[in-house]
C-alpha cells in the first residue's frame, strides 16, 4: 500500500505586511515545509509588466532600464530558510562563481588552441560567444540563488501580496495561522 500523496498547491498568496514587519513570518520553509530556523534577508520582486518585453526589439539596455524602474521590490528582514534551501542556494552560487571564472578562460583558451592555424575570425567569435554565455550563466545563477527565488516567492504587480508558487502545505497552514493571529479585530464604536 502506498502512502497518500501530498496535495500540490499551485500558488499561495499572503499580504506583504506579514513579511515586511519582520515579526510575522512563521519559521517554516516555503518550498519544503521544513522548520526554517535560519531567518535571512531576502529581496522579493515583482515581474516587470508584459509590455516591457517589446523593448527588447530596441535592444537589451532600454529593456533593462525600464524593467528595473517598473519592478517593485520588498525587503524581507527574516525569510525562513531550511537546510535544503541553503544547500540549493550555495550550489547555485558555486555554479555562478565557476561560470564567471570561465569568462577569462573562454577568451584566452580558443586562441591558445588555434595557435598557428588560420582561424583568426572564427576563434575571435567563438571566444566572444563563449565569454557572453558564461557571463550570462553566472549572473543568472547568482540571481536565482536569492532566498526568495529559491522559495519561488514573487511580489504581485500591485505590491500588496506575495505569491509563492508550489508551496508546501505546512507553509500555507503556518502562514494562515499567523495571519489569524495578526488580523486586527474591528472594535465596535462606543456610544
Amino acid at each position: 500500500m502506498t502512502a497518500p500523496a501530498t496535495p500540490v498547491i499551485p500558488q499561495f498568496f499572503f499580504p506583504t505586511w506579514l513579511v515586511t514587519s519582520g515579526l510575522g513570518m512563521p519559521p517554516v520553509c516555503a518550498p519544503h515545509g521544513a522548520p526554517g530556523p535560519v531567518g535571512v534577508k531576502a529581496k522579493i520582486e515583482s515581474s516587470p509588466p508584459k509590455w516591457t518585453y517589446l523593448l527588447l526589439l530596441l535592444g537589451a539596455l532600454p529593456y533593462i532600464i525600464v524593467a528595473a524602474a517598473m519592478t517593485k521590490r520588498v525587503q524581507a528582514p527574516l525569510w525562513p530558510v531550511c537546510p535544503q534551501c541553503t544547500k540549493q542556494a550555495q550550489t547555485l552560487k558555486l555554479i555562478g562563481t565557476l561560470s564567471l571564472l570561465m569568462v577569462p578562460a573562454s577568451c584566452a583558451g580558443p586562441s591558445i588552441l588555434a595557435k598557428g592555424a588560420d582561424l583568426g575570425a572564427v576563434v575571435g567569435w567563438l571566444s566572444f560567444v563563449l565569454a557572453v554565455a558564461f557571463f550570462i550563466g553566472g549572473a543568472a545563477s547568482f540571481w536565482f540563488a536569492d532566498p526568495a527565488r529559491v522559495a519561488r516567492a514573487w511580489l504581485t504587480n500591485d505590491g500588496a501580496y506575495i505569491q509563492v508558487k508550489r508551496p508546501a502545505p505546512a507553509f500555507c497552514q503556518a502562514v494562515t495561522e499567523r495571519l489569524q493571529l495578526h488580523v486586527p479585530v474591528p472594535v465596535p464604536p462606543t456610544v
